[in-house]
């Protein structure tokens, strides 16, 4: 959706037509066509926010091409933070999921666990697309994964009977979907 919004925006101009110690208006339209609308930027000096008549940031969490068309011209090559929601971004599911009643929330894991978790990723990345050139380095690689998991399982059953502390983090994956609610729909025959 973002992406659509930032093509759209080369096809637009911004113009400067009022201003104030508070605030500055910008007019934004088409280059070229007649009968498209004329959007209204608005920024305030003090704080600069942006805001357009358009509200697709205020409705959908997603600056609009008239915005974006502002950024431009102000030559702005990083998005603010304040126009990037967290839940676009792809640590919004990572903190809370609901529970099996679907109602309540509650914490799963904390940033620096996620931190953690990418890091091991990338690395691990990067191992496989190295070794997978070599035969002889896929072999060591295969080898050296399963001989980390025998470890860490016997790492995992040895802070189970309570030797060692771990972080406990629930398995998502022990959780079953389960069927849907039978519904009958307004209108079906009796």
């Amino acid at each position: 959706m973002f992406q659509d919004e930032l093509f759209q925006n080369i096809a637009y101009k911004v113009m400067a037509t009022n201003e104030d110690e508070h605030w500055v208006m910008y007019v934004v339209n088409r280059i070229k066509g007649s009968g498209s609308r004329v959007r209204e930027v608005v920024v305030d000096k003090s704080s600069n926010h942006v805001s357009c008549s358009c509200k697709m940031f205020e409705c959908a969490g997603i600056p609009c091409w008239h915005m974006l068309a502002y950024f431009c011209r102000m030559q702005m090559e990083d998005l603010p933070n304040e126009y990037i929601l967290r839940r676009w971004t792809k640590s919004a599911k990572a903190m809370r999921v609901r529970d099996d009643l679907g109602s309540g929330m509650k914490e799963i894991c904390d940033t620096s666990l996620l931190d953690r978790r990418y890091r091991l990723f990338q690395l691990a990345s990067t191992l496989i697309d190295e070794a997978m050139v070599i035969e002889d380095g896929t072999e060591f690689v295969v080898e050296l994964l399963s001989s980390g998991h025998k470890k860490m399982c016997d790492m995992k059953k040895v802070s189970q009977d309570g030797e060692r502390s771990a972080i406990q983090v629930p398995n998502i994956r022990d959780h079953c979907l389960k069927e849907p609610l039978q519904v009958r729909a307004n209108g079906c025959g009796k």
